[in-house]
């Protein structure tokens, strides 16, 4: 199976392959959009782009990866989010599935502190549970007194305990029922 991933910066696209790869060993994950980033994303010029990328790479279907930035119920960007999901998977012939990070990308670093803490040789301890940090990425930056930068994720996220990250970060794990499901009914 061949899934395309769009994602608000490349960084972001290639920490989620490789987290998904984990579990979905046989599948071939491929980024999409990678010279398009951040509010870019949601040009209308960029359905089109979208479309030719997603036929010419003969996918089976899309994950758009998308920040909250915000709590997970804050129903305002919730339906920002959902609007351009439902007016960009038409771009993908409607074979789509939207990841929300809530706040952003970085509380699926929080969900694996430990492997976190290997890798920068520290010990952060989390005080609440992810989905609670307001600004994961910060949190992170600050305890390791600004060692920690977001192009680091890939390497950080590639490293991660797939198990742990679903157990710890019950976003990604609703995200990956649904991702279950949706697979199964390609």
């Amino acid at each position: 199976m061949r899934i395309g991933l769009v994602g608000e910066a490349p960084h972001d696209t290639e920490s989620i392959k490789f987290l998904l790869l984990k579990k979905y060993t046989s599948f071939e994950f491929v980024p999409l959009l990678s010279d398009v980033t951040g509010d870019m994303l949601e040009d209308p010029k960029t359905k089109h782009i979208l479309a030719k990328q997603f036929l010419s790479e003969k996918l089976d279907f899309t994950i758009f990866v998308r920040d909250l930035d915000s709590h997970e119920k804050d129903r305002a960007q919730i339906l920002l989010r959902k609007n351009y999901f439902n007016e960009f998977k038409g771009s993908v012939k409607h074979r789509g599935i939207l990841f929300l990070n809530i706040y952003m990308i970085e509380a699926l670093i929080l969900a694996d502190i430990k492997t976190f803490n290997s890798i920068y040789k520290c010990t952060f301890k989390l005080d609440k549970p992810v989905m609670e940090y307001i600004n994961p990425k910060q949190a992170l930056k600050e305890f390791t007194k600004f060692r920690y930068k977001e192009g680091h994720n890939r390497d950080i996220i590639k490293a991660l305990d797939f198990e742990t990250v679903v157990r710890n970060c019950p976003y990604f794990e609703k995200f990956i029922f649904r991702l279950d499901k949706y697979i199964s009914d390609v």
